[in-house]
């Protein structure tokens, strides 16, 4: 079963943290709460599937509350929407690779032994400074965690890390490897995107990008047609141009087939887990450090950077050849327009507004995506929901929405409105350190120099006057920690 799950690893190297202790505890354990988190059902709970892996929604919350801890956001201050669903989709991420590796552990027949599960234990006996499991357990049932949820909880995550492990361990380094190591390559690229798992998706994109490379062959300029069909947003503009591409940074069917070619070289249609690429190697150079590389050390620093993309290159490949199903409106909204599919994103914003009628953020999000295309009078509608649901329920109203739509107000010629709108930004603003720091930032972009100097002065002084609480909070032993009912 385990040469079975070899042969689907090493797809793409992602950016994932791979030493997943066993120690690491759920994040509401120790923030505090009063909600009792039960023990997943995975198929009733599940806010998400990778082909029919369920992503609970325990495991995503627990998640999601690490971060809340990390970056200390709580309910008292107001936070920015767009920074929020990042964190959001993050936390999602994060569970759905632990998930993929738990699933993969079952599935090769590893199993958490009472020693595995002892040693972790012990691992978060010493982390969080406890004495012994009779105190762990009364700090679990202090913050109303049953014993049975967390147990779930600690050996899905042990099995995660065991083929973590195991993968990292597979890793192997050739001599091709080394060779390739001493090159750089600077490549532009035209990308047709397929969905993961569905076989209509992949044909549409195969069809596509056959049909790019007969007007390659016929002579047409592969930055026109990046410009004109490439589904890499961040490259299309400039014809596709990845810059410089250092040897194991980057999916490794697009490695060989990029050290495959030649110096103005164009290759035939390709595919990895994003889609069908067609490639040109622009210009290739030696690596800074090719000279006094030696094998020994080539070799070392090989194997490192195998071992540390080995785990995201398994799940990769999993999530390559399934059918991603977001079922979280917020989730999937920050997963369809990082994709570019804006109209599923305002579809999935649409849906979160039918769940919570009186939030403002759904419009402020769908604002933004019509800015970025220039629709302003559909984002001026609403921004004006937006504003109009803020003054309705003045803790969840967004200070951005204020300034955006003050920023429309300018175009049209209403100076009177967009003073308004930014006047109201800053009162919304007021006691509530990013968003002013925010506001900061932003009314110096549009050289309202008047207002960046309120929102700053008022930055300055929430932000001196906090250090001092905090000071205060330390010197007496109080200290400080993030707000337990924190809710996204």
């Amino acid at each position: 079963m385990l040469i079975f799950f070899r042969k689907k690893a090493a797809i793409i190297s992602i950016s994932i943290v791979t030493a997943m202790s066993a120690s690491l505890l759920v994040g509401v354990l120790f923030l505090g709460g009063n909600s009792a988190p039960r023990i997943p059902d995975s198929q009733s709970n599940a806010i998400g599937y990778i082909g029919d892996i369920p992503i609970t929604a325990e495991a995503y919350q627990e998640n999601l509350l690490q971060y809340a801890q990390k970056y200390r956001i709580n309910n008292s201050q107001k936070q920015d929407p767009e920074f929020i669903e990042l964190l959001q989709y993050t936390a999602f991420e994060q569970t759905l690779q632990s998930s993929i590796l738990a699933n993969a552990s079952t599935a090769a027949g590893l199993k958490v032994s009472n020693r595995d599960f002892e040693n972790a234990i012990q691992g978060l006996l010493i982390q969080y400074d406890l004495k012994d499991i009779g105190q762990l357990k009364d700090t679990l049932k202090s913050n109303h965690y049953e014993w049975d949820a967390f147990e779930t909880k600690l050996r899905n995550d042990i099995l995660a890390q065991m083929y973590a492990n195991y993968l990292q361990s597979s890793a192997r380094v050739t001599q091709q490897d080394i060779s390739n190591q001493k090159t750089s390559v600077r490549v532009r690229q035209i990308l047709i995107r397929a969905i993961p798992g569905d076989k209509k998706s992949d044909e549409q994109a195969k069809v596509k990008a056959e049909k790019i490379n007969s007007q390659l062959k016929s002579g047409e300029s592969f930055e026109k047609l990046a410009k004109e069909n490439s589904d890499d947003y961040q490259t299309k503009d400039t014809g596709g141009d990845l810059g410089w591409i250092a040897y194991g940074s980057t999916v490794p069917e697009f490695e060989t087939v990029m050290y495959a070619l030649d110096k103005g070289e164009i290759s035939r249609p390709f595919k990895t887990p994003f889609g069908y690429h067609i490639i040109e190697v622009i210009d290739r150079k030696s690596s800074p450090n090719a000279g006094i590389l030696t094998t020994d050390t080539a070799r070392a620093e090989l194997l490192k950077v195998k071992q540390s993309t080995a785990v995201g290159n398994y799940i990769r490949g999993v999530v390559s050849q399934s059918k991603l199903d977001i079922r979280n409106p917020a989730i999937k909204a920050y997963y369809s327009k990082s994709t570019g599919k804006y109209d599923d994103a305002i579809g999935a914003y649409q849906a979160m507004q039918s769940l919570n009628t009186y939030d403002p953020r759904p419009h402020y999000l769908i604002a933004l995506i019509y800015l970025k295309q220039k629709k302003n009078d559909l984002a001026l509608g609403e921004l004006q929901r937006a504003t109009l649901k803020g003054k309705l329920a003045p803790q969840a109203d967004i200070p951005m929405a204020h300034v955006e739509l003050g920023k429309l107000y300018g175009l049209l010629g209403k100076v009177a409105s967009k003073n308004e709108s930014f006047d109201t930004a800053l009162d919304s603003a007021k006691g509530h350190l990013i968003m002013l720091k925010i506001l900061q930032k932003q009314f110096k972009e549009i050289g309202d120099s008047r207002r960046e100097s309120i929102a700053g002065t008022a930055a300055l002084s929430l932000e001196t006057s906090l250090r001092q609480a905090t000071a205060t909070a330390n010197s007496s032993g109080r200290g400080s920690a993030p707000s337990s009912t924190f809710k996204i």
